[in-house]
């Protein structure tokens, strides 16, 4: 660090630099001076063998007493350089340097040590951290003061020191004193004004992190709260974050005291910050149909080149060199395909040398896709080598791609919102088809065929088997009481719907000869099972089969009726010879015949789905009664049934709606027990196109929760949502919601949180949320119940005691008095419901983050 001081006490440095070391020579023209840098130089040497993260380290110190000079070897080589000349390169970057700020303040805390000479030329960024240097803080020594403020400097050490220093500090600097005056009050600056020094630089450099200083002159605290009022970051980070920011450094400006719970809080804070920003990535696992992944490995495998050439999109870079160099001594025979392997490497190659620029060419989504693909992946590199240091800053060519990334934001938010099918890589084997099929496929097609239709068979075999299996188990062993109270029935009112048929009725349904309708649905389910075995097939090795499938011309299919003489045997025939799934025949053996007695109605077949059974009448053109349906979920293959009550069915578009709003929904999932179904669902409300929508109530046995409210395709919009057993809740805790909701989470502002209070207290949070999540400043309020009532009982007596001093003969104004009363007495009541808060006394604010979809609280306020 260079210095020009007076002729009379005047210091020099040279810095000198080597691949292998950093030196620095000073060179003082008085002994105080060379004495004072001797003690600073072993003071940080002892820091750097005490505090290696934290303190740039020396490893020699030479002095030279004849000619005043001291060579100081500092433990780091020449790629050390200041704060000063650090260009943040993206959000990721800026609060990176943040946190080591950050962390700087809380080690010089913890440790108590001062450094009296901070500002950016003396913290240093070597092997990704930031070092402290150039101490210049002794009890007794104020050299480095008389140095800075008081010996004539250049505007350049001004520039780089002014901005940092602190209001006591620039107005003893700009005081019209003289200079006696000013050495004296320098001599008698205790700890703590140094200390303040330090903290205000930090807060300052802070600061500078986010906007740039185009004016070094001294200024006031003042005005640098100002410039981080009117700071904006939007563009970068949430609200939230940029509130957190602020206050982070408004706290540190202006002197809060230290403390070390709250320094460790809000140190995680920013380090789930760093985790969460620019954690945007293409959606590749969304985005890109995995099914050709085993394709691709045989491809690889047999060195096949006749494949259609989108399928080289699902190609790695490692495996396109590879497959590259097994077939280009072949140029000519495979022209086409060697030139497009080519084109997309280049485009990888456009990644890795940082020259990747959509306004200057123009790229199609899938080679744009491939690229930012190409891209997540280095980063993903470096950052995971990151990981295993996290109090490390990202290397420089982390920097380099992160601020690429930066540059192509727009695109990969582009790219996310599209569709899955609206990339071409992911229809290759579409009708506009190109492809060759690889000829291991093509020569067995018919093969694949035959070996279905002789597994089919074997497959109705083994249904046949599970089929006698369950008969012979529930033959043997009726479910006991608990299993059935398990799954729980609705009550014997709903069933009132399914009367017994009148013969008008009944003529509209001629039952259909019984051998030719069990021949009839079994060809079809041959034939439906035939087209899902090759399917399954298809899946595996790309061969493709057509099988039209013949379908009745009504869309329900009559195949039972149910009156007071039907047996439970045949009942459960019928049910079994028309529905195939096991899960779906022992769900309505179990609820319709062990549960409760035998109903009287019909058992519908609906064509559409194999796995839905209807139990009611038709009227006209519509369906009523009951729907029991089987949802199989691809990720985890949990079987779920929806059983609806008392519901309508318009047949022309098979749209399931409530009827009377007396309409049920309960969902029951297969587990692996005695009891076979565990009802974790119960809706009761208005239905449309077999969704909740419109008004209803829901208990979610698993969530212990209850849902009222406003209802729309599946989800509330808007209601209430209650803890059904409190009993595990501590004092404070939520138990209550009321606002919006988007997808079941509460989502949007002004939703109220009640807090549970075993003190007959009401306390709730009014504030934002987001996904579910408490995000911004909340505010809490709270009302005694036992106040609420007394308010009551005060009105009521005093409008009593009003209504008795009223004279006989002004009957007409007692009237006229009593109508304002009540009048007043409904608007506070709509008053309370509508504006609660402000009947409420304010106990707190708060504001909420939303790191790695966990809550952190930062209480703003307290009364």
């Amino acid at each position: 660090m260079s210095k020009s001081l007076n002729p009379n006490h005047q210091k020099k440095s040279v810095i000198i630099k080597s691949k292998e070391q950093f030196e620095k020579k000073f060179i003082a023209a008085s002994e105080v001076i060379y004495n004072s840098l001797k003690s600073f130089c072993e003071q940080q040497k002892k820091y750097g063998e005490n505090h290696s993260n934290y303190v740039l380290g020396i490893q020699t110190i030479s002095e030279d007493k004849n000619t005043k000079t001291l060579t100081v070897t500092y433990a780091c080589d020449i790629s050390a350089t200041p704060l000063s000349t650090i260009k943040y390169s993206s959000p990721k970057h800026k609060i990176q340097i943040f946190k080591h700020l950050y962390l700087i303040y809380g080690f010089l805390n913890k440790q108590k040590i001062l450094h009296r000479n901070l500002k950016p030329n003396n913290i240093i960024f070597y092997n990704q951290q930031l070092l402290l240097t150039d101490f210049g803080y002794m009890l007794g020594d104020w050299q480095i003061d008389k140095i800075n403020f008081l010996d004539e400097n250049d505007g350049v050490r001004n520039d780089n020191m002014y901005p940092y220093l602190s209001p006591e500090v620039a107005n003893m600097i700009v005081s019209t004193k003289s200079y006696g005056h000013k050495m004296d009050a320098l001599k008698k600056r205790y700890q703590k004004s140094v200390k303040q020094q330090d903290q205000f630089a930090i807060a300052i450099m802070m600061l500078e992190v986010f906007i740039t200083f185009n004016d070094k002159k001294l200024t006031t605290a003042n005005q640098r709260l100002k410039q981080i009022n009117e700071m904006t970051l939007s563009d970068e980070f949430s609200n939230e974050v940029e509130k957190f920011i602020k206050e982070t450094i408004i706290s540190i400006l202006y002197y809060k005291d230290f403390d070390e719970t709250e320094f460790d809080k809000k140190l995680q804070m920013i380090i789930e910050i760093e985790q969460q920003t620019e954690n945007y990535k293409i959606n590749k696992q969304e985005l890109m149909t995995q099914e050709y992944d085993d394709l691709v490995k045989q491809v690889l495998e047999n060195k096949d080149t006749q494949f259609n050439l989108k399928l080289l999109y699902h190609f790695s870079k490692t495996d396109l060199n590879c497959l590259l160099i097994n077939i280009q001594k072949k140029y000519e025979e495979n022209k086409e395909l060697i030139e497009e392997m080519k084109r997309l490497l280049h485009l990888y190659q456009k990644i890795k040398n940082l020259s990747l620029n959509t306004t200057e060419e123009q790229f199609t989504n899938e080679d744009l896709f491939i690229s930012l693909v190409y891209l997540d992946e280095k980063i993903e590199s470096y950052q995971n080598s990151q990981n295993q240091e996290p109090y490390q800053i990202m290397s420089e060519n982390e920097q380099k791609y992160r601020h690429l990334k930066q540059s192509l934001k727009k695109e990969y938010i582009r790219l996310n919102n599209l569709n899955k099918n609206e990339f071409k890589f992911n229809n290759i084997f579409g009708k506009d088809i190109e492809i060759m099929q690889l000829n291991s496929f093509k020569a067995n097609e018919d093969q694949q065929i035959k070996d279905a239709e002789m597994n089919h068979q074997s497959h109705n075999d083994v249904i046949q088997n599970d089929n006698d299996n369950v008969n012979n188990q529930q033959n043997e062993q009726q479910p006991n009481e608990s299993d059935q109270q398990n799954l729980q029935q609705p009550n014997e009112s709903n069933q009132k719907n399914f009367q017994q048929p009148n013969e008008s009725d009944q003529q509209n349904f001629q039952q259909p000869n019984e051998n030719e309708q069990n021949q009839q649905l079994q060809n079809e389910n041959n034939q439906l099972n035939v087209q899902q075995h090759i399917d399954g097939q298809q899946s595996n090795s790309y061969a493709h089969v057509d099988i039209d499938l013949q379908q009745p011309n009504q869309i329900l299919t009559l195949i039972y009726t149910i009156n007071e003489q039907t047996s439970q045997q045949k009942l459960l025939e019928a049910i079994k010879s028309n529905f195939n799934n096991t899960t779906l025949q022992i769900y309505f053996e179990i609820n319709k015949c062990f549960c409760q007695k035998i109903i009287q109605g019909y058992v519908y077949k609906y064509k559409n789905d194999p796995n839905v059974i209807c139990l009611g009448e038709i009227k006209g053109n519509d369906f009523e009664g009951e729907v029991m349906q089987l949802e199989v979920k691809k990720v985890n293959n949990n079987k779920t049934i929806f059983h609806y009550i008392n519901v309508k069915i318009t047949l022309n578009n098979w749209n399931i709606e409530d009827k009377e709003q007396k309409s049920s929904i309960f969902q029951y999932l297969e587990v692996n027990s005695q009891a076979r179904f565990k009802k974790f669902k119960e809706y009761q409300g208005q239905i449309l196109n077999g969704k909740k929508s419109g008004k209803g109530f829901e208990k979610n046995f698993i969530e212990n929760m209850i849902y009222f409210g406003e209802w729309d395709d599946g989800y509330i919009v808007n209601g209430t949502k209650q803890i059904i057993n409190t009993g595990q809740l501590l004092q404070n805790d939520p138990y209550k919601w009321k606002g919006n909701f988007e997808l079941n989470q509460l989502h949007g502002d002004k939703i109220l949180t009640y807090l549970l209070n075993y003190n007959n207290k009401e306390v709730w949070l009014e504030g934002r949320y987001q996904n579910g999540l408490k995000k911004g400043v909340h505010t809490c309020y709270m009302k005694k119940k036992n106040d609420q009532n007394q308010n009551q009982k005060q009105n009521q007596n005093q409008n009593q005691n009003q209504n008795q001093n009223q004279n006989q003969n002004q009957n007409q104004n007692q009237n006229q008095n009593q109508n304002q009363n009540q009048n007043q007495n409904q608007n506070q009541n709509q008053n309370q419901n509508q504006n609660q808060n402000q009947n409420g006394v304010k106990i707190y604010s708060a504001i909420y983050f939303v790191i790695s979809n966990q809550e952190h609280e930062f209480k703003l306020t307290c009364n």
